[in-house]
């Protein structure tokens, strides 16, 4: 099996693919940490670094069937990752930031166990940037969207399956920005940085439309969205699920309201404004129900 290697910083139709796959393929992919490898000893800092080269994304693989319109589907089948990784503390970063310094914690990982100071805790690997090819222009690669790239949804994870909207040809899927463990908000600006390999599946599902990215897990859905601000956020997310409910249980938007404010979840994906930008990224999650279809199309 190909190992992918190669590394872009946007998501853009005009990168060059560096391999192709078919529906059905199996792909791995080798990542870096979400800075490049410039992390060696806890003496180098994150405003020390070339930001640059931060949030490496391995790819584009050309996926051959995917055209507009259409959803690539990912499903997550193995994520290792190394002996060790790194926390970090940004200068202006998170609700903390004015009582914080500078600071890089490298972080050993040993038995599946992360040891940081005197405790210790289970790694959960997951990825954190994952998505294809806006339609136009280039996105770096630490930034989010309706295309996916940096979600920061720690329920990407070994056995997830995420839905993807293409919008060019082939897709040009691009993966990196692992975490052995990252907490829901990613609230200094990074979780448990470390690289890794990813085995994904990708499939292709011809003539769904999505708005925003989907994961599944075995009980429940999440719509992925991104907002300039936590209320932008929330309007995208809500109406992208009541667009999928609506479609397959065929219920109104009063009572998709409704049901939303009983059985619905909102959570964050990433809560900090990076360095480079603005944005609030949030899933808004929905239980599966077993006496309705499923809100989006079945794929074997």
């Amino acid at each position: 099996m190909e190992v992918f290697e190669k590394t872009v910083y946007t998501f853009s139709p005009e990168n060059a693919p560096i391999g192709r796959a078919k529906d059905g393929d199996i792909l791995t992919f080798r990542t870096e940490d979400c800075f490049g490898g410039q992390i060696h000893s806890e003496s180098d800092l994150v405003h020390e670094l070339d930001l640059s080269k931060a949030n490496p994304a391995t790819g584009p693989v050309f996926i051959e069937e995917a055209e507009p319109g259409d959803s690539v589907v990912v499903d997550v089948l193995d994520i290792s990752i190394g002996e060790k990784g790194f926390g970090v503390v940004i200068p202006e970063t998170g609700p903390l930031c004015d009582l914080t310094e500078a600071r890089t914690k490298i972080i050993p990982i040993e038995n599946g166990m992360a040891k940081f100071n005197d405790i210790t805790w289970p790694v959960d690997p997951m990825i954190g940037v994952l998505g294809l090819a806006p339609a136009s222009g280039a996105v770096v690669s630490g930034l989010c969207g309706n295309h996916g790239g940096n979600m920061d949804s720690n329920k990407i994870k070994k056995g997830a399956r995420v839905y993807l909207p293409v919008r060019v040809k082939g897709g040009l899927l691009a993966v990196g920005d692992l975490h052995a463990t990252m907490g829901d908000g990613e609230l200094s600006g990074a979780g448990l940085e470390i690289g890794g390999e990813v085995v994904l599946r990708v499939r292709v599902l011809k003539d769904f439309r999505l708005d925003w990215p989907l994961t599944e897990l075995k009980d429940r859905y999440y719509v992925n969205v991104t907002g300039k601000a936590y209320d932008d956020a929330l309007w995208e997310g809500c109406h992208e699920v009541a667009r999928l409910i609506r479609d397959a249980y065929g219920w109104d938007a009063t009572d998709i309201l409704m049901y939303l404010s009983m059985q619905g979840s909102v959570e964050v994906n990433q809560g900090v404004k990076p360095i480079h930008g603005e944005m609030f990224n949030l899933r808004i999650g929905i239980p599966k129900v077993d006496a309705k279809p499923p809100i989006v199309p079945e794929i074997s």
